[in-house]
């Protein structure tokens, strides 16, 4: 087996985004996170994630003094069980299997390290986007600059490769790590060559190095990872690159010049790294920066262009762009179906008053069912789903009975989005909600993004004159996400489809951001107000109370009596404008 080893300094804010793709490695079952005399919440983000996978060993380890990260490294190495080691940086990705095909690789002869191929998300870009993006390479050059030592990250070539040294992502052997420790004389500044000193170590000491085109590791946008970790300034990365450059040429140089044949000097070969190092700190960003903004551009449009599979024409109107899913329990589940009805009847006004037409809705509903009139441009899907046996929890365990009932939704959930497979977004809507009559018009400027949450939404109490502003509402409300269809995984049919799956990504708005932002297909917050969470009615999904008692009548006011004037300052008055935004026509027969 294998133990996984990250060195990381105050970097909660990327751990929380990456780290699940480490614990879900296969063959991975043992993790150490080595903290470099960080002080941020980052052990308790880690323990967070680590409940999740109850099966991996997780150790958080912490230097009270900064150590750099190759001591941190050899700290981790000293406190590992297992014969493999995989090191991992803590600002990105893992795609699934990396581990294991790794594990496959090493087995060569003489192979010391492995490493999988290393590709830098641009801002807003999803994994598989990425992948599609980089193929084998970028660019036609050489993988390695041999006269200044340096593995050119983006070169393209296929298959397997075999180098004097690769990315920082390797998977190597333990019994190696102690023979040739990480060198600690890097600990300063921005800790250059760290890494392939290690590498660099094993080469001139015969073992071979290899590159992979076989998986990936995903390195967070540069843009949101300038915190924490060993960050400097581009004139003291100058310096340090060429000081650590110089350092590790007199430590290595010769040895690799032999293996290599290679006739420079070494005083040669740090001329010639100095000349690239200040190209690279100088000239060099704003030439990268003009070739992404070209990707990013080809990016998007990518994006945008007509997929085409192997399933029937959807029924949708060509050219639509957002699907509204609208799931109704089972009669037997309803405790006053003509209510629900009523309720339902709002909801349909409310999704028909977008003001772009490239929508379109389908409802998920027992064969039989009692239904009100169809609009325009709504859809109906019948399913024979038996009723929840667990509707209303009672005395029964409250973790089944949310099972059972993110079951039962989400099966429904499901089948409308296989439905709506062809268009372009998706959005749940519980049977009783409302929803902005902008939606469709903002998700048809922004296509190509992987979806929103809604982050502000309003609550209603049935039949009140009143409306609230809850922050946070995606963890609050079910119609709460609009999301790119093809980042779903999609079964072929339901039946063979993992309930555990059903019941998380289907059955519940808790988990879907969360699931994404860990595959690396971040969802944006939406830029307004997106829908409104209807309460205090009987048939309410969650049991709501009213809004007054749902906003005031709180424990925490009770410690806090501040907050409610924060509270009342959020209250707004159902007026004429959220009318025609989120009812769709006039409610309770007033005018608009």
């Amino acid at each position: 087996m294998i133990t996984l080893i990250v060195p990381t300094r105050n970097r909660a804010h990327t751990l929380r985004r990456v780290a699940s793709s480490y614990f879900a490695q296969d063959d991975v079952d043992e993790l150490i996170f080595v903290s470099d005399a960080g002080d941020d919440d980052t052990p308790a983000v880690l323990t967070e994630i680590g409940r999740r996978f109850p099966q991996k060993t997780l150790r958080i380890l912490r230097n009270e003094t900064r150590l750099g990260a190759s001591q941190s490294r050899n700290v981790g190495v000293a406190a590992s069980t297992n014969d493999f080691i995989l090191f991992c940086d803590d600002d990105e990705y893992l795609e699934a299997g990396y581990a294991r095909i790794l594990l496959e690789k090493l087995q060569a002869p003489n192979v010391g390290a492995v490493s999988g191929r290393r590709i830098y998300l641009l801002s807003g870009e999803t994994g598989s986007q990425a992948l599609r993006r980089f193929g084998t390479g970028l660019r036609d050059s050489k993988p390695f600059s041999a006269l200044i030592c340096e593995y050119v990250n983006g070169a393209r070539f296929p298959g397997d490769l075999t180098i004097p040294i690769t990315n920082a992502i390797i998977l190597t052997r333990r019994s190696l790590l102690l023979e040739f420790p990480f060198d600690d004389h890097y600990a300063r500044g921005n800790g250059y060559r760290e890494e392939t000193d290690y590498q660099m170590n094993l080469f001139v000491n015969g073992f071979d190095i290899r590159v992979t085109n076989d998986c990936h590791s995903l390195h967070l946008p540069l843009s949101e990872v300038r915190t924490g970790g060993q960050r400097t300034s581009r004139l003291k990365r100058l310096f340090w690159s060429i000081y650590y450059t110089r350092y590790f040429f007199g430590k290595y140089y010769e040895r690799y010049a032999q293996r290599l044949g290679l006739r420079w000097p070494r005083w040669f070969a740090v001329v010639a790294f100095a000349i690239f190092a200040a190209y690279r700190e100088t000239l060099r960003p704003l030439l990268h920066a003009a070739w992404m903004a070209g990707l990013a551009r080809r990016a998007r449009l990518a994006n945008i262009s007509p997929q085409t599979d192997a399933r029937p024409e959807s029924s949708g109107a060509p050219g639509n762009v957002l699907t509204f899913v609208i799931p109704l329990r089972h009669p037997q589940n309803s405790p006053d179906w003509a209510a629900l009805k009523r309720r339902l009847a709002d909801t349909m006004r409310s999704i028909a008053g977008q003001d772009d037409g490239r929508w379109r809705a389908i409802i998920v509903a027992n064969k039989g069912s009692d239904l009100p009139p169809l609009p325009s441009k709504f859809e109906l899907k019948q399913v024979d789903f038996p009723p929840n046996p667990m509707f209303e929890q009672g005395d029964n365990d409250r973790a089944a009975f949310l099972d059972s009932c993110r079951l039962d939704k989400g099966r429904r959930v499901l089948t409308g989005i296989l439905e709506a497979d062809r268009t372009g977004y998706v959005m749940v809507v519980d049977d009783d909600d409302f929803v902005s009559s902008r939606l469709t018009s903002f998700v048809a400027g922004h296509l190509g993004e992987n979806g929103w949450y809604v982050r502000d939404g309003y609550i209603w109490g049935d039949g009140g004159k009143l409306v609230y502003e809850y922050a946070d509402f995606s963890k609050f409300c079910g119609t709460s996400h609009v999301i790119r269809t093809s980042l779903y995984e999609l079964p072929a049919r339901i039946a063979a489809t993992d309930p555990d799956y059903i019941r998380k990504i289907f059955g519940s708005h808790v988990f879907i951001r969360e699931y994404l932002e860990e595959r690396g297909e971040p969802l944006k917050p939406l830029p307004f107000v997106g829908a409104v969470y209807r309460v205090g009615h009987a048939g309410a999904h969650s049991k709501s109370a009213g809004l007054i008692r749902q906003v005031f009548f709180r424990r925490e006011l009770l410690r806090n009596p501040l907050k409610v004037a924060g509270r009342f300052a959020r209250l707004r008055l159902l007026d004429a404008s959220l009318r025609r935004q989120f009812w769709g026509c006039p409610v309770n027969g007033e005018s608009p």
